[in-house]
């Protein structure tokens, strides 16, 4: 039954990332629909997991409040997704994603930067590293 989760949590991801990547927005419809298959899929694990994902949950929480407090440096959609990904993950793997996608980020800007791609004050879609990360965490 998790596995099910799982699927559907990668396919939502991955439409989130695709959107994000065309039109740097992601719909609200995306969001309902992850949320709606992760709390469906809390009730196929054990209850003692629930502190891990009240963690995860205020780990996005904290990243709300980073959104806001930066006039959306890191978008409200990322830090939404990154909220429902810790009810989902938990505090630590949560973590573990953050960190991997925030590198990943991190890396690619650098290369493009180093190419002359970009400037300095460019901005990069991070739903698609947030995607990425999730499905090397989920399959590692």
């Amino acid at each position: 039954m998790c596995k099910i989760v799982e699927t559907f949590v990668i396919g939502g991801l991955l439409c989130c990332a695709i959107h994000d990547l065309r039109k740097n927005e992601i719909p609200v419809i995306y969001f309902i629909g992850i949320g709606v298959v992760v709390v469906l899929g809390m009730f196929c694990v054990d209850p003692a997991n629930v502190g891990e994902r009240i963690c995860g949950i205020l780990i996005g929480l904290c990243c709300l409040l980073i959104s806001k407090w930066t006039g959306q440096a890191v978008g409200y959609g990322d830090s939404l997704l990154i909220l429902i990904l810790g009810a989902h993950l938990g505090g630590v793997r949560l973590l573990e994603v953050l960190f991997v996608a925030t590198f990943s980020a991190g890396l690619f800007a650098l290369f493009c930067l180093w190419k002359r791609k970009w400037k300095r004050t460019a901005t990069i879609a991070f739903v698609p590293f947030l995607t990425l990360a999730y499905m090397g965490v989920m399959f590692i």
